[in-house]
Parts: structure tokens; C-alpha cells; sequence
């Protein structure tokens, strides 16, 4: 019986482990597009990898990669707070509190059950949706009334790390 109970246990944390995230290697990519006020469309891809993680100062370096056309920028920043499992959880708890809606959202990379919202910030409107992957984002659309451009992504590819 003690035997069974361990294997259980142990089973159940090693589950739990295969989908903890932030974790050293997890990758994510986006792919959408970018529409000018005058309708041209440019294709834009944003790569996200967790490059490691330092135990002293509790920083996680994630490398961004965006390519906007031809355009390619590289990025690399330490970051102390991160989306995780934990964090998912208490937005869909809350998620209709705030003014979402939750729904279930197919992308290149699978379907998942996402918390979608939409927010303004001056002449910038946002439509995420949020779920259970690495860095959070699901699904973005980006609208900015200045200058008349529409960004839109969505998940194609998620790698966990090891």
C-alpha cells in the first residue's frame, strides 16, 4: 500500500513538473501580421526563449527576437516576474470579475482555454487573450489609432524546457 501511495505521489509531482513553467529553454513563437493606415500588410514574428535563470538575484534572461518585415531586432532583458501556471489560474478565476470573457481559442499551435480581454490605453486598444502557456499570450491584436495600424498574432509553436 505504501508502495502505491508513493508511485502515485510520485507520479503526480513528476506530471506537475512536466508542466511547470517558466523554465530554462521554454520557447514561444507568434506570427501575424502588421496593416498600415493605407492597407499594406507586413509580416510580423515574435520569438520569445528563457535563456536562464540566476538563483541569487531570482532574474530570469529571456531573449526576444521580432522581425517586422525585414526588420529583425534582438532583445535581451532580465525579468523577476513571470507568467506561470499560478498566474493562469487566478485570471480565470477572475477573469469575467475584470471584464473578460472565457472562451476556448484555436491557434496554429493547438486550442486552448484562454481569458480574453480588451483594454485602452490613450489612442492604443488591446485584445488579448491569455492562457495556460509560457509568457501568457494566446492570441493579440494591437490597434492604434495614431497612426491607423493593426498588429495581429497568435501562437504558433510552444517548446517547454527541460
Amino acid at each position: 500500500m505504501k508502495v502505491r501511495n508513493f508511485l502515485a505521489g510520485a507520479l503526480m509531482l513528476a506530471a506537475t513538473q512536466a508542466l511547470a513553467y517558466p523554465t530554462i529553454g521554454d520557447k514561444a513563437e507568434w506570427t501575424g501580421t502588421m496593416v498600415t493606415q493605407d492597407g499594406m500588410s507586413v509580416p510580423v514574428i515574435v520569438i520569445k526563449e528563457v535563456m536562464s535563470y540566476d538563483e541569487t538575484t531570482m532574474k530570469w534572461t529571456v531573449h526576444t527576437t521580432k522581425m517586422v518585415g525585414d526588420k529583425v531586432e534582438n532583445e535581451t532583458k532580465e525579468m523577476f516576474h513571470m507568467y506561470t501556471p499560478e498566474k493562469y489560474q487566478k485570471m480565470i478565476q477572475n477573469c469575467v470579475v475584470h471584464g473578460g470573457t472565457l472562451e476556448d481559442v484555436t491557434v496554429g499551435a493547438g486550442t486552448y482555454s484562454v481569458c480574453s480581454m480588451e483594454r485602452e490605453c490613450g489612442h492604443v486598444k488591446k485584445a488579448m487573450s491569455y492562457g495556460d502557456v509560457p509568457f501568457g499570450i494566446v492570441k493579440k491584436m494591437v490597434t492604434d489609432e495614431m497612426d491607423g495600424s493593426v498588429k495581429t498574432m497568435e501562437l504558433t509553436s510552444v517548446t517547454l524546457g527541460q
